[in-house]
């Protein structure tokens, strides 16, 4: 993908994006879960890097999970 430092994406671009509702991206928002944004005004803006950098730290975040469930299932069969 080309540069991302300059790509700002709607809430709804957002919901597209990780195929969930708009009103999902707008809970994640509202409790400090989701991804970084800026309200210049009242819109919410998403700056692409930070919606990758989210992704990335989501699916390390699942790996590492996995990893103890393994773990945990190892150990209880041994």
């Amino acid at each position: 993908m080309g540069n991302t430092d300059n790509t700002w994406l709607t809430t709804k671009e957002v919901a597209l994006r990780l195929k969930v509702e708009v009103r999902t991206v707008d809970h994640w928002a509202y409790t400090g879960y989701g991804p970084d944004f800026i309200k210049p005004g009242r819109i919410r803006r998403y700056a692409l890097a930070d919606i990758i950098a989210w992704e990335n730290r989501l699916r390390e975040e699942a790996k590492r999970r996995r990893r103890i469930a393994q773990a945990n299932i190892r150990r209880y069969i041994a």
